[in-house]
């Protein structure tokens, strides 16, 4: 299957993540990328990654046809768990007549929020992030 996003990690310096139509984020280290460290089954493509501003472990995706996905790594690249149902995140309209599309972090003193948007519906979502 095609990728359709590579991001590297700004915190970490030999990371990067690779997202594809195969529904999988994958994490490689750059001086050796013949097999992934870790991945993550999105459940739909994986459209876009954004680190987190600050915190090294946290991942936002955009899985196409399977929403949006707070993901949380563990020993700098393995995927612990996803996040979504902690923060609650939502998207509008029919599952078939939204795409997924962007999404980006924006950190402040008095906490994260981010955005998510969708492709067909024109839709803009801005959420704050809870920790747990």
């Amino acid at each position: 299957m095609g990728i359709c996003a590579i991001q590297s990690h700004h915190l970490k310096e030999n990371v990067i993540f690779t997202g594809s139509y195969d529904d999988v984020m994958r994490v490689f280290d750059k001086r050796k990328l013949s097999n992934p460290m870790s991945q993550y089954q999105a459940g739909g493509g994986v459209w876009r990654i954004k680190p987190h501003p600050t915190d090294p472990n946290l991942l936002l995706l955009a899985a196409m046809y399977n929403g949006f996905h707070v993901v949380q790594l563990i020993d700098s690249v393995e995927v612990e768990k996803d996040c979504t149902n902690v923060i609650n995140l939502t998207t509008t309209g029919e599952p078939q007549s939204q795409l997924c599309y962007g999404c980006s972090f924006r950190y402040k003193e008095d906490g994260t929020i981010f955005a998510t948007c969708t492709f067909y519906d024109k839709h803009l979502g801005v959420f704050n992030l809870l920790h747990t």
